[in-house]
């Protein structure tokens, strides 16, 4: 329905909202207010925009997850490009995906019930039951 749909898109605006405004607004704070320039400010700051996922229904919650878990894992890399830890894998968002889609469908075999049932349903039509 209409207003089912106007509750989701509102929860969700209001998600993003909050952790924007809580992550960025934490740093900015530290940073340019209280001239602090320390790791737990950035720390802090995650958490507090990271809280913010109390907004969303538990249902949801997986799947954004799992979407600032990719982002986590681009940042970290980056991050470690940066400090010369490691190198640049040409095409490494391939490799990324091949083990993402390896460790989702070995989730699908073996424990099915963990899933979202239209996820299941999709890869079991993408590869074949």
């Amino acid at each position: 329905t209409l207003s089912r749909m106007a509750n989701v898109v509102t929860r969700s605006s209001l998600f993003l909202t909050m952790y924007s405004v809580g992550a960025w607004g934490t740093h900015c704070f530290g940073h340019s207010v209280l001239r602090v320039h320390q790791r737990w400010v950035l720390a802090l700051a995650g958490a507090i925009g990271g809280s913010s996922i109390i907004i969303e229904p538990p249902s949801r919650r997986p799947e954004l997850a799992l979407y600032s878990f990719g982002q986590a894992i681009r940042s970290f890399a980056n991050r470690m490009i940066a400090l010369g830890r490691c190198r640049e894998l040409p095409h490494g968002e391939f490799a990324l995906f091949a083990v993402s889609v390896a460790v989702l469908l070995n989730a699908m075999l073996a424990a099915p019930q963990h899933l979202r049932s239209n996820y299941v349903r999709l890869l079991g039509n993408v590869v074949g039951d």
